[in-house]
């Protein structure tokens, strides 16, 4: 069992980290329901109820929608695709323990879940845990082992019990990292947590007051937002995807997706490694971001499956970054909208796997290591292979990578060499697999039943999805559901909040097994390639 405890003492805990350790694997594109069971727990010794059972229903369940509570949150941040539908609130529960008592047990299983269990509650299948305690100091615990269960589940005290801190410590359990900064001008190698701009840095970010539920939570940025299938694909710009090697983008704010323009730049930089990229986004100083200092640009990397701010160690967003292979210049900023010029060398270079050959002047084939080794071999024994009047002695012949190049090499080896050069299209920019954190193992493809569906499946899965998609007028009928019910034998597919597309129930229910596996089917992992 792994748990997250919230609390002011975790919460200083996590300032002090310069370094993220890793977590056991990636968040993956999260939709459709994502329901919570809550449990409100008191001790023996301090059975004061602070909040009522209804402000944790409005917090934590979509009773709270249009309040400014967590589901509010979930279905703005993921532009409808996730909800927090079947949510529950249970307790409170006295735990048969005093708070010192409690604070010093080291039990697998939480003496609250226990407790509740005892009055007959029973976690509902594919619900994830959460404990509300009636403490306000201390309810963080390192080191306690949990795995006895295969459940996560967080803690919160009464100094987190605001949207900010729910929403970071949600999507932990969800295995989102946390977010991070890096200064200039040794952005590279100088690292420590806080990106202000992203609900993923918990306490510290630009956080404005929620009407009823403390601070509420600025939103994510667009790394985070992209690696949960959150920003539609046609809003993501990859830059050097279609070989060019200079873009001017026009970007509308992550606040206002009704307005024209990309929501992301996605901008490969890493020859050998299309998993990490730069990412630029818009932020407007407007809703969940009324307390940014100001409308700005924003440049992170992204690795390590964290979203990675570059700043100034004035906290000034950087609006110029350049690296060996890629240049992002922030042009202007307007109310609405906002330009980046990008420039890139990838289309020009060899892509992961392959370098280029060099074998000769004006040679630009991309090719295996060992194939270059080859040419640089076959160039120094050149003199043992050709006579004085130029010819090549048998076996060798010329291999002709130029119409001048007469190096003496075997007939395999000038095959290979054709090969090579004849290839060589096919082996050039890394940006053109540059995917994002959603990349699909080879055997499998995005399901894509709208354009935001990044959850990987067989190509007969998506080939089905697209005949379904096909078939959807033919298959609603006026009824109780609307102008969208299903007509006799199917039912709404569900991939997705809000997917009406009607299928056969096997159908639905293997919607429902793709998205639950949608992680192991992912390219990367750790920032680095499978």
């Amino acid at each position: 069992m792994v748990k997250v405890r919230l609390s002011a003492a975790l919460v200083a805990s996590l300032l002090a980290l310069l370094v993220l350790r890793p977590v056991p694997a990636s968040a993956e594109p999260i939709q459709g329901r994502m329901p919570w069971s809550i449990l409100l727990c008191k001790f023996t010794d301090r059975q004061q109820e602070l909040k009522p059972a209804q402000y944790f229903k409005d917090l934590f369940t979509t009773e709270g929608l249009g309040k400014g509570g967590l589901a509010d949150f979930f279905a703005e941040q993921s532009r409808g695709r996730m909800t927090l539908e079947g949510s529950e609130v249970h307790g409170w529960y006295t735990i048969p323990q005093t708070f010192d008592e409690w604070s010093r047990s080291t039990a697998e299983r939480p003496g609250c879940l226990k407790e509740a269990e005892r009055q007959g509650f029973r976690l509902p299948p594919g619900h994830r845990l959460g404990f509300i305690l009636n403490n306000d100091h201390g309810g963080f615990r390192p080191g306690v082992s949990n795995g006895a269960e295969d459940q996560n589940y967080f803690e919160l005290d009464s100094t987190t019990w605001t949207v900010q801190q729910a929403s970071f410590v949600m999507l932990r359990i969800l295995e989102m990292q946390e977010s991070r900064r890096m200064f200039a001008p040794d952005m590279w190698s100088y690292t420590r947590m806080s990106h202000p701009w992203d609900t993923m840095s918990g306490h510290n970010t630009y956080a404005a007051p929620s009407e009823l539920f403390g601070k509420n939570a600025i939103g994510l940025a667009a790394p985070h937002l992209d690696e949960l299938g959150w920003l539609p694909g046609w809003r993501v710009v990859t830059v050097g995807k279609d070989g060019e090697t200079a873009r001017t983008i026009q970007l509308a704010p992550l606040e206002r997706p009704d307005l024209p323009g990309a929501l992301m730049i996605r901008v490969p930089h890493l020859v050998d490694d299309p998993s990490r990229f730069l990412t630029v986004e818009f932020r407007k100083k407007t809703g969940r971001s009324s307390a940014i200092p100001r409308d700005a640009v924003l440049i992170n990397e992204y690795r390590m499956f964290a979203g990675v701010l570059m700043d100034r160690d004035t906290g000034e967003p950087l609006t110029h970054v350049k690296t060996d292979a890629v240049e992002i210049r922030v042009d202007s900023v307007g109310e609405n909208s906002a330009t980046v010029t990008v420039t890139t060398k990838l289309p020009g270079a060899c892509r992961f796997g392959y370098v280029p050959r060099d074998a000769v002047p004006g040679d630009t084939a991309c090719v295996t290591p060992a194939a270059r080794d080859q040419a640089a071999l076959d160039n120094e024994e050149q003199p043992k292979r050709i006579d004085a009047s130029g010819r090549c002695y048998w076996p060798y012949v010329y291999r002709e990578i130029l119409p001048e190049d007469i190096t003496c090499v075997t007939a395999t080896v000038k095959a290979q060499t054709m090969r090579d050069t004849e290839d060589t299209p096919n082996r050039l920019n890394t940006a053109k697999h540059a995917w994002g954190p959603n990349a699909c193992q080879d055997e499998y493809v995005w399901r894509m039943s709208d354009d935001s569906d990044y959850v990987c499946v067989p190509m007969a899965t998506r080939l089905q999805v697209l005949d379904d998609n096909a078939a959807a007028a033919g298959r609603w009928s006026d009824g109780p559901y609307g102008p969208t019910t299903c007509v006799q034998g199917y039912v709404w597919r569900e991939a997705y909040a809000g997917d009406q597309v009607c299928v056969t129930p096997d159908r639905r229910d293997q919607a429902q097994a793709d998205n639950r596996t949608a992680k192991e089917r992912l390219r990367w992992r750790y920032g680095s390639q499978l």
